[in-house]
Formats: structure tokens, sequence, C-alpha cells
């Protein structure tokens, strides 16, 4: 069997566990066969002997899909792939003329994508079901507690991508063939008649992440990656040590672990990974050791921290958390919910006695374990206290409305 969760890149792991337990848990829809049914009723399954449902065999050897497995052939104006939830077999459908567009191994890698879903996200329909990973995604932010979620979902629905386009990697086993599948995104012609070679490509690829790369700029797509982002992380998964073992392709001259690197620094900022961990911390949520797995590569020794940088240090994490996560929460989303003030009544106070020892200066060891000398200099965070210390009271105010 393949190893599933070593191809997975980590960060969509760590951060789909952070994004259930800290916004969950979240409604799984009740499974009905309706778009089975209409695709049915609606598109041509492809049978045995046929070119796509060959190449959908090839895939399902070389990935070890279990199960039984289905191919339709629907219309569409764009070329697609797309793979149906279902609880017992593995239901795939090509949209439009991609299998006239594609030639065999960039089909191959396409449909090695969909096996890949199957294979990596079927289990998460259970916890995280695309459809609510879907809505919140593209949902309104009518508070920053909304928009938190919503951009988190949006990271987690990338690097996804990121992990199918590693399976279908592995189905065809041929970087050129991946780069084509890009080329066609890109151009919107076939492989037949793409101007450019994969090579050409692959440079104007590396070139284009390089200046990316130097704005600081991360994937501002909702859904997938920008094609030449998925062709550059296609390409740094097949010179990995892991591509190279599984495939017996590739130069294998670096780590997963730097590819993983070089692929997520690109799809989320590492402060932002920090604030998706806080929050998560925040919310009580702690990853188990073994599941820690560096996102952006492994983080420098930290320096010590200056007086200032301590003297407020995690108690303004939680302060800020607390606040953000439980009393947003309850006043922009959940006002409907009878219960919710009595839910959040004690955390919220807790909160709020945090910040007022803080603010008073109490010592270190009653809001973490480590002290902090005395300060004589002009607290640097008096302002953010004490803007913090009006929130809770004017959210106060507001529950006690309701």
């Amino acid at each position: 069997m393949l190893p599933i969760e070593s191809i997975r890149h980590p960060l969509e792991d760590e951060l789909g566990d952070v994004l259930v337990e800290t916004f969950g848990p979240f409604k799984v829809p009740e499974h009905d066969n309706r778009s089975l049914e209409r695709l049915e009723m609606t598109a041509l399954e492809l049978e045995p002997g046929s070119r796509p449902y060959e190449l959908l065999v090839r895939a399902v050897d070389v990935l070890e899909l279990p199960g039984p497995f289905r191919l339709f052939q629907t219309s569409g104006e764009e070329w697609n792939a797309g793979i149906y939830w279902q609880p017992d077999s593995t239901v795939i459908a090509l949209v439009g003329d991609i299998a006239r567009k594609l030639d065999d191994e960039a089909l191959l890698a396409v449909l090695g994508h969909e096996v890949g879903h199957a294979l990596a996200h079927q289990r998460l329909e259970e916890v995280l079901p695309y459809q609510v990973l879907c809505e919140l995604s593209t949902e309104r932010y009518p508070s920053e507690w909304h928009e938190r979620r919503g951009r988190l979902a949006r990271v987690v629905r990338l690097l996804r991508e990121v992990t199918a386009d590693r399976f279908g990697l592995l189905a065809v086993a041929e970087l050129d063939a991946a780069l084509r599948v890009n080329l066609v995104s890109a151009t919107g012609l076939a492989t037949d008649a793409l101007p450019v070679s994969e090579a050409s490509y692959l440079r104007q690829v590396r070139a284009a992440v390089t200046r990316f790369r130097q704005r600081g700029d991360t994937s501002q797509e909702w859904s997938h990656p920008e094609a030449h982002l998925r062709a550059y992380a296609s390409w740094r998964f097949s010179r990995s040590d892991l591509f190279r073992e599984l495939s017996g392709r590739g130069p294998g001259t670096c780590t997963l672990a730097e590819a993983n690197t070089q692929v997520s620094e690109l799809l989320v900022s590492e402060p932002e990974v920090s604030a998706f961990r806080r929050m998560a911390q925040a919310a009580g949520f702690v990853k188990p050791k073994e599941r820690q797995i560096a996102a952006v590569g492994d983080e420098p020794p930290a320096r010590p921290a200056s007086p200032k940088e301590t003297k407020l240090g995690g108690a303004m994490v939680v302060v800020r958390e607390v606040a953000d996560l439980l009393a947003n929460a309850a006043l922009d989303s959940l006002s409907d919910a009878p219960p919710v003030a009595e839910l959040i009544e004690k955390p919220l106070a807790s909160a709020r006695r945090l910040a007022r020892r803080v603010a008073k200066g109490a010592p270190r060891e009653r809001v973490e374990a480590t002290a902090v000398d005395d300060v004589e200099e002009e607290d640097p965070f008096a302002a953010e206290e004490a803007a913090l210390l009006r929130r809770f009271e004017e959210l106060e105010r507001q529950l006690g409305k309701r």
C-alpha cells in the first residue's frame, strides 16, 4: 500500500484538524444519491475498452485504490474532472472535451489526481465534508471570526489539491505529463498544439515563482492554486526522495520536508500559519506531539525574548483569541441559540480577569509559569490592554441585552 499520510502535505492534515477543532464540529450532510442518480440520467458511463476507462484502470492499479469504481463523461463548456463522494465506491466524471485535449499520459495524471482525492480525502467526509469546506471558503465575512474561518478553509482546500496532484504525478511517474496538464490549463490549447516544450514552460514557471516569492505573495485562489504554482509544486515533489522511492523516477536530490517547505510558503505565510496555531491553542486544541510536523520548514531556534515582548506574551494571545473566537461566534453567528450567553460566560469572564491581572502588573507566575523581570520603562502594550478591556465591557453589555 502507498504511504498515503507521507504523500499528503503535512500542513493539510494539521490545518484541517485546526479548522475542525477550533470552529467545528461541522454538521455532516446526510448522504443521498441524487447527484449520482442525475449523473446516471444525463451522462455517458464509460465502459472497459474505452481509452479513458483503460487509463483509469492504470491509475487505480498504480495507486492501489480499493473497491469498485465508475467513470462518466458529461457535457460542459470548460474541460475538467471531478469526483462524486460515495461511501462504497469511487465515481469520477470527465467534463467537456478534456479527453480530446489531453494525450494519454496527461489524462492519466488527471485521473490519478481524482483517485488521489479518493484515497486521501474520502475518510475526511465524516469530519470535514468537501461540501462544508467549499461553503466555508466562499462565505461572506460579516466578522473577523468568519474571515479567519473562511481563510483557513481556503488554505485547506488549496493544500488538498497539492496532495491530489502528488498522487497524479505518482500515477504517471512522469513530470512532463503533469506539466502538460498545467500548460493546457494555462493556455486552453490541446497538448498536441502547445507552442512550447515542457522544459521551456518549467523555466518560465520557476522564474515566475521566484518573482512571486520575492514579492512575498501567497496564492489568492479559492479552490485550486494558480497553474504555475501547481506546476512548481509538482516539480518540487518530483525531485524528492519519496517520489524516487515510490516511482523509481526523479533525482531524489531533496528531502520531502524540503519540498513541503518550498510549496507551503507559496500558499500561506508563516505568520498566518502561526496565527492559525494560536487560534487552536486558544480554543484548547493541541496537536499530539507525534503529529507536530513543521509546515514551512524547520523553525529556527527561538531568540531570547525581551522584557517588552514577554510581559504580555501568551496572556495576550489567550485574551485576543478567547474574545474573538468565543464572543464573536456568539454574537455574530450563533445569536439565535438561547444558551449561547451561558456557554461563553465563564470563558469570557476568565479572559477579562486575565487581562485585568496583566494590566495591573500582576506577577508573571499568575499568568504563565515563567516569571518576568520588572520593567521600569513605559509599557508599550498599555493602550492595547485598555482597548481590550473596553471591548470586553462592550461585549458584556451586548450579551446582557440578549
